[in-house]
């Protein structure tokens, strides 16, 4: 049996552009090693890092703090989730105007001792960026409430 020439030439094609990357790659990395200020490709804090999020605190935690008194907690959800509900006594900012809302914000983070940023669930990421762009603004060690506004009301904190 005679293999088809149209599907042999199209396989050798394949291996060369698979060695031709390949090849790339090697040159690619070995340019990076040699280099005086080689990109910190696989180091932990290099450009492939994973983010790890903003630090988080629990319910139970935040019930402490928030006894103790000098907690500010900002709302980082879109605004059309108020119509839910919102933390009591929260002040709400999402990353998106955080910048124009800044001198409003200066007055209570100076003023408090502990900032909590709330978000929608678990997963949403606004209350991360908050904490991140607060860092960026001199304002360190904002947490993320755990769980979100669903950990929020489970935990049977007052809401307005």
């Amino acid at each position: 049996m005679n293999a088809d020439p149209a599907a042999a030439s199209w396989r050798g094609d394949l291996l060369r552009a698979l060695a031709l990357v390949a090849l790339a790659g090697v040159l690619g990395l070995a340019t990076n090693a040699l280099s005086s200020r080689p990109v910190p490709i696989l180091d932990p804090s290099g450009p492939g890092r994973v983010a790890e999020g903003a630090p988080r605190i629990e319910p139970a935690e935040y019930a402490a703090e928030a006894t103790r008194g000098g907690v500010l907690l900002l709302d980082a959800r879109a605004e059309r989730l108020h119509a839910q509900g919102r933390p009591s006594g929260s002040v709400a900012v999402t990353p998106e105007d955080l910048d124009a809302r800044m001198p409003e914000l200066m007055l209570y983070l100076q003023s408090a001792r502990l900032v909590v940023v709330l978000c929608d669930s678990a997963q949403c990421m606004s209350a991360d960026r908050v904490v991140e762009m607060l860092e960026a603004r001199g304002y360190p060690g904002a947490k993320v409430f755990a769980g979100g506004w669903e950990g929020y009301k489970q935990a049977g904190f007052p809401i307005e």
